[in-house]
């Protein structure tokens, strides 16, 4: 996937340069993170506050962990455990997607 399309709190583990004859190319070794939905606002509670404590509980959660969650959940997590907000119905596929690209799949078709 080009750099340019994936989320901007990718975890880089690593990246190399190299040149091949008259090309030059670079290779980013990347952890997957959970990605939100663009339309994720209108479902918690329409409050960005709300939306970026989701993020920041997705992104400290392992991704072997949220795949356990979701599979056990039949494809749906309840995230209720963020202070001062309410409970929140998350879909896997629709409201979260467990990598760039899951993400970039759903988005084309």
């Amino acid at each position: 996937m080009p750099k340019e399309m994936a989320p901007t709190d990718d975890v880089i583990l690593g990246e190399e340069s190299h040149n091949v004859h008259d090309m030059s190319f670079v290779i980013c070794i990347a952890r997957s993170t959970p990605i939100l939905a663009p339309d994720l606002l209108s479902h918690a509670s329409g409050k960005s506050n709300h939306v970026e404590a989701l993020r920041v509980y997705l992104l400290s959660r392992s991704l072997s962990r949220l795949k356990n969650q979701f599979q056990a959940g039949k494809g749906m997590i309840t995230v209720d455990c963020i202070e001062g907000y309410p409970p929140v119905s998350l879909l896997l596929g629709k409201h979260v997607f467990l990598s760039a690209g899951d993400f970039y799949l759903a988005s084309r078709s």
